[in-house]
């Protein structure tokens, strides 16, 4: 990592997500229990979608946030919780998909659960010194600089291969 320049993070997204051995109803009522129970854990996403088979909760103010609902089969549901270009913390984006998660094992997974996958992201961009695809060759894919030859005669530089 001494060819990162740590100090030029940039957070541009987050996200956790679970697929679930339960069924997920699209009841009105049960959309509308869950925005309370964000709202009562002091979480507000403002803009909702709602689809034949999925839910969906955007925040755009403050730090972008989505939480998407959504049934993938019978018996099968799933819980996506997503920042893109996150203003706010890794600890925030935590905080709040754990409220999250818990509004929705409160409404609907009252019953024993399964959870069948579980996936979380976190995507940070760093500049670092030289070019990016040059330290990508050589550091991380172990390969020698005499192999960029193999590769045609244009330089390949930050944007990579075409």
């Amino acid at each position: 990592m001494e060819n990162f320049n740590t100090d030029t993070r940039q957070s541009i997204y987050f996200g956790v997500s679970y697929v679930i051995a339960s069924e997920w109803s699209a009841d009105a009522m049960k959309r509308l229990d869950f925005q309370r129970a964000l709202a009562e854990r002091q979480l507000d996403l403002p803009q909702t979608s709602v689809g034949a088979r999925d839910f969906t909760l955007i925040r755009t103010e403050q730090s972008a946030l989505q939480v998407k609902v959504a049934s993938l089969g019978p018996s099968v549901s799933s819980i996506s919780i997503n920042a893109d270009r996150p203003v706010h913390t890794l600890d925030l984006f935590g905080r709040e998909a754990e409220v999250v998660c818990d509004a929705y094992c409160q409404i609907w997974l009252k019953q024993q659960r399964q959870i069948l996958q579980s996936n979380a992201r976190i995507r940070h961009l760093y500049s670092c010194q030289g070019h990016a695809f040059k330290y990508l060759w050589e550091e991380r894919l172990g390969q020698k600089p005499d192999d960029f030859r193999y590769l045609g005669k244009r330089p390949v530089l930050g944007g990579g291969l075409r």
